[in-house]
This record gives C-alpha cells, sequence and structure tokens, in this order.
C-alpha cells in the first residue's frame, strides 16, 4: 500500500468526496466509489488517492477530481504514474489526455507533466494512428492545448508528423493539426487560414471551430467551478494550524519524481529531486516565522507556482532579501544570481558584451549575470530594481512576456531554461511613499507591471519585531522591552513616523512599554 503524505494528512477527504459526487452524480453509483462515501471521515486517503487516479483517466471526471482534490493532487497523481507502465495503448492515449486537462486547473505541475510530453514516438505517432474517432478528437486538441500551455515542447516535438496528421481522415484532428503547425512555424493568421483551406473546406472550418469553442466553454466551467463558495472547507486538526515548510513525503519513488516542497501549503518545484539535501538555515540567519512572514511567504509562492516574475517591494529592513534567500533555501536555488542596481548600470551589464583577450585584436563574448542565469536555467534576483534606468527595464520585457531574452549584440534569442525564475525589490523610502532617494516604484510598474506579481513586504510590527529579535538572541531576551520602547520614541522624535503610522502603532507601544515595565519590576 502506498504511504500517502503530510499533505493528505490535513486534508478531509471525506468532503473532497461528497463535493465531487454533487459535480457527478453518477459517481456516487460506482462499485469501487460506494465504500468510501460509506466510510465518511474513516476513509483510507491511500485507498481513496488509487481510485481516485483510476477516474483522472476519465476524460468527464478528470477536470471535477482535479478541483475537489486540488490540496491532494500530487498524492492522486503519484498513483496515476506508477501505474503508467501498465497502461494498454487505448490507456496510455487517455493519460496524456488526462496529464493535458490536468494542467488546465494546476499549472504548477508542469515540472512532472513535461516528460510525459517530449517523447514525438509515444504522443504524436500514437496520434497519427488512432481511428476511434473520440479519442483521436481529444488527443488531438491535448496535444494543440500542450503546445500553448508547455512552450518547451516547441523545440521537443517535430513538424514532420503534425504534417502527416493534417491528412488524417477525420475533419477535427486536421484542424487542430493545422494549429498545431501554425504554433510550431510561428505562422500569422492568414497564413494558418491559407494552409487550412489545403485539408478543410469552410464549412468543415467552421463545424470544427464551433465544437472546439463547446469543448472550451466545457472547461471554462469547470474551471469556474473552483471559485464557487466550499460550505464544507478540508479543516487542519487544532493545534496543527502552522505547518513546517518541508519536502512533500511519499513513497520513494515518488520523492524522486515530484522534487516540490510544500510551502506554507503550496507545492513549489524544488530543484533537487532529494529531500534530504535541502540545506538548513546558516547559524545566525534562520528566518524567524511570524503571520506576516508566513502571509509573504505565501504570497510569494503563490507567484512562484505559476512560475511568474516576482516583485517584492516594501521599505528598508522590512525582510525582502530575508524572503529571497528563505525561498531559495527551501528550493534548493542556493546558487541563484544576485544583481545590485543602480542608475549607473546599463544593459550590457546585465546581458553581456564583447571584452577583449590578451590578445588585442580578439574579442570574445562574456555574458552578463541574466543571460547565465537565463542559459542556466537558475533564479536571477536585482535587487533595488526601481534605481534601473529605461534601457534596463525595455531589456527585461521580452523575457518576463515570453521568457526569451533578446541578445541585439549577437542577434541571438536565448530561450529560458528549466528552473529560471526572476525575483526582483524594490526599495520604497519609509513613510515617504514610492519616490525618495530609493527611486520610484511607479516606473518599474509603468513598464513591466502587467508581467510581474508584486507582493508588498510591510515592515514588522513592534510585536513581531520582539518575537524576531528574542528567537535570534534569546539572551537580550530581557533587556529588548526597553530597546523598542526607546526605538520607538525615537522615530518618533526623528519624525520618522508619519501621524496615520504614529496612531497606528499606539496600541503596540502601550503593549512594548506595558512588557517593559513589567520586565523592570
Amino acid at each position: 500500500m502506498k504511504h500517502i503524505g503530510e499533505s493528505a494528512s490535513f486534508f478531509r477527504w471525506d468532503v473532497g468526496l461528497t463535493r465531487l459526487c454533487q459535480r457527478l452524480p453518477d459517481l456516487a453509483q460506482q462499485s469501487d466509489f460506494q465504500p468510501l462515501l460509506a466510510q465518511q471521515a474513516a476513509v483510507d486517503p491511500s485507498v481513496s488517492a488509487e481510485v481516485l487516479a483510476h477516474y483522472l483517466l476519465q476524460p468527464l471526471a478528470t477536470l471535477a477530481v482535479a478541483d475537489c482534490f486540488r490540496p491532494v493532487l500530487l498524492e492522486i497523481l503519484n498513483c496515476l504514474l506508477d501505474k503508467q507502465n501498465e497502461y494498454t495503448a487505448t490507456n496510455a492515449v487517455r493519460y496524456y489526455i488526462a496529464v493535458e486537462q490536468i494542467l488546465e486547473v494546476a499549472p504548477h505541475l508542469e515540472r512532472i507533466m513535461l516528460p510525459y510530453f517530449t517523447g514525438t514516438q509515444t504522443v504524436l505517432q500514437q496520434l497519427s494512428q488512432l481511428d476511434e474517432p473520440e479519442q483521436a478528437i481529444l488527443m488531438a486538441r491535448a496535444v494543440w492545448r500542450s503546445l500553448q500551455l508547455l512552450p518547451a515542447l516547441k523545440t521537443c516535438w517535430s513538424c514532420s508528423l503534425l504534417y502527416s496528421i493534417m491528412l488524417h481522415k477525420i475533419p477535427e484532428v486536421r484542424w487542430y493539426a493545422v494549429h498545431c503547425v501554425a504554433i510550431m512555424t510561428k505562422l500569422d493568421d492568414d497564413s494558418r487560414q491559407q494552409l487550412a483551406l489545403q485539408v478543410l473546406t469552410k464549412s468543415e472550418q467552421m463545424e470544427c471551430f464551433m465544437q472546439e469553442r463547446k469543448r472550451s466553454l466545457c472547461v471554462k466551467v469547470q474551471q469556474a467551478a473552483m471559485w464557487l463558495p466550499k460550505v464544507n472547507q478540508p479543516l487542519v486538526p487544532e493545534g496543527q494550524q502552522q505547518r513546517q515548510n518541508r519536502p512533500l513525503q511519499g513513497s520513494d519513488n515518488a520523492q524522486q519524481r515530484t522534487g516540490y516542497v510544500n510551502i506554507s501549503g503550496i507545492a513549489l518545484p524544488c530543484k533537487t529531486l532529494d529531500p534530504s539535501s535541502i540545506l538548513a538555515a546558516p547559524a545566525g540567519h534562520s528566518l524567524i516565522y511570524t503571520a506576516a512572514v508566513d502571509d509573504n511567504l505565501k504570497a510569494a509562492a503563490l507567484a512562484l507556482c505559476q512560475t511568474r516574475p516576482l516583485l517584492l517591494e516594501g521599505p528598508p529592513g522590512c525582510g525582502k532579501t530575508a524572503l529571497v534567500e528563505e525561498l531559495a533555501r527551501l528550493t534548493s536555488n542556493v546558487d541563484m544570481v544576485r544583481v545590485h542596481v543602480d542608475d549607473q548600470m546599463d544593459s550590457k551589464s546585465l546581458l553581456g558584451a564583447y571584452v577583449c583577450t590578451s590578445n588585442p585584436e580578439e574579442f570574445v563574448w562574456q555574458p552578463g549575470p541574466l543571460t547565465q542565469a537565463v542559459a542556466q536555467g537558475k533564479w536571477l534576483v536585482i535587487e533595488d530594481l526601481n534605481l534601473a534606468p529605461p534601457e534596463v527595464l525595455a531589456a527585461l520585457v521580452p523575457l518576463l512576456g515570453s521568457r526569451q531574452l533578446h541578445l541585439p549584440q549577437r542577434a541571438q534569442v536565448i530561450n529560458a531554461a528549466p528552473g529560471f525564475q526572476l525575483l526582483a525589490s524594490i526599495t520604497t523610502a519609509p513613510g515617504v511613499g514610492s519616490v525618495g532617494a530609493y527611486g520610484s516604484s511607479q516606473a518599474v510598474k509603468e513598464v513591466l507591471g502587467s508581467l510581474l506579481s508584486a507582493v508588498t513586504v510591510a515592515p514588522p510590527t513592534d510585536q513581531e519585531q520582539l518575537l524576531i529579535i528574542q528567537g535570534l538572541f534569546p539572551d537580550l531576551a530581557c533587556l529588548l522591552p526597553c530597546a523598542m520602547a526607546v526605538l520607538h520614541l525615537v522615530r518618533r522624535a526623528a519624525g520618522q513616523l508619519t501621524q496615520q503610522q504614529s496612531i497606528s502603532e499606539e496600541g503596540g507601544v502601550a503593549w512594548v512599554v506595558s512588557s517593559a515595565l513589567a520586565a523592570g519590576g
């Protein structure tokens, strides 16, 4: 029996099963489903995962299962992957269709899905050999959507097989093949239309378009159901609300396959496949977890799980750098490339330039930190991005939009390697807003705002500062309340706190002063 990991122990499987039966009433009549419903809260997670893995292969149930069991989808997917070698040709086709549909609602699982699409022989050749209309059409759609959801497949698949699929006897398969070729070869709309007319009549094209729109709407309805209010939310046992950030547990094979780490309840890809190799925090530099830190980690993890660039904004000393270092440690990206930006930096400093060698007549290309991070699939941390001149911001636009780095000096385009992630920080002046000695964050938001996921990191409150310092220096615990009270008075006297901040912190100061008096007494 497969060992189901820690994340499953926090999930109410009975609630998920009830929700699934509400979405798909016919499941309640299935012989393998009835025992699970009868056990209610006593249901065995391992048995449930095995049964649900079977229903992931049913095209009409895939999206509903992925939605209702999203917190434990990795555990269910592990059960599915363990049986991949046992699949017949028919089940293998269902498997690829299911994998594509799972990506529709769980794009953060791209890392473990991609290897099962990269084999041209196992995907495109099976599609070319399918004769059963329903499976052939669903498989063709899965190939088309996979190219849209996984841009890396453009370099893994060959167009030669897609050209042969354009001659398939089923019109809808030919229609999807035309759109796949258009994506692979970057055809514009007019060229794609001319290509389609060679294998499809106008009436066939219209019929295929309407059928695809119908399927697309069905997927969107299932996706919209994710946002419906849930009356019975999965519960966390009392006293266990604070989860530790640790690798997702499971069988040994599952650990080697997934390589994910649980950060504030969100699964993030871990660079190492061995969870035990995650480095411990250096002595004196461990992050003290408070409520604000946990909220910031969760917000950052939500952006990272979607592979979106992350922008951290906050005043100096609020913990932006510590947050990035903690995320890098937990995901084993400690080899990240760090760049400190100032107003003297230009695009060549990031992209690279030709430099002279010992031979005065010879020049060699020296890649910059941005180019190295993109090519090697490393994290790139750009600190104080708001100090960057417009030239540097403009160089980042194509990379953030399409994960492609353009090198004008070499007339070259580099596709971002798997694992590349851009993280940037903006330092705002305390009590002044977004403009001042620390530059203007508005310029960054105007140029890159729609391409970044922004997280505002607020400075810790007085209570949180006490908890942090006590955690780092426990021997000074008795002196800290008095020191914090004096610090607050000095800040107010120096005008570093606005009137609104002073009013909002009155309660915190009163608590600090009372703690100081108690310590002195």
